[in-house]
């Protein structure tokens, strides 16, 4: 079987001060998808009966060797494009197998 792994190579970033920018020079990225579930049984049954996502906040953790990013932005981060993706992130696949 054919396994497929994703390497990051560039980040878009779109944001609500209206500074769109490419962070390139990815070496490594760490997604974390931060999804809080709702578990609950019914009655007295003592297994989980039913599951459902209640939050789902991802994040993603970026390594660049990209230095200009960091004067676009800044130690406080960049306020959140409402209706739009803040971040895009670019992979190329490769095959493994």
């Amino acid at each position: 079987m054919l396994t497929t792994r994703y390497t990051p190579y560039s980040v878009y970033i779109n944001t609500a001060g209206g500074t769109d920018s490419w962070i390139n020079q990815i070496q490594s990225t760490s997604p974390d998808q931060k999804v809080t579930l709702i578990k609950e049984s019914g009655g007295s049954q003592t297994d989980v009966e039913y599951v459902a996502a209640k939050t789902t906040e991802p994040t993603v953790s970026i390594v660049t060797t990209d230095l200009t990013q960091l004067s676009t932005i800044g130690m406080a981060g960049l306020a959140e494009a409402r209706g739009l993706p803040l971040m895009l992130v670019y992979a190329a696949g490769v095959g493994i197998g």
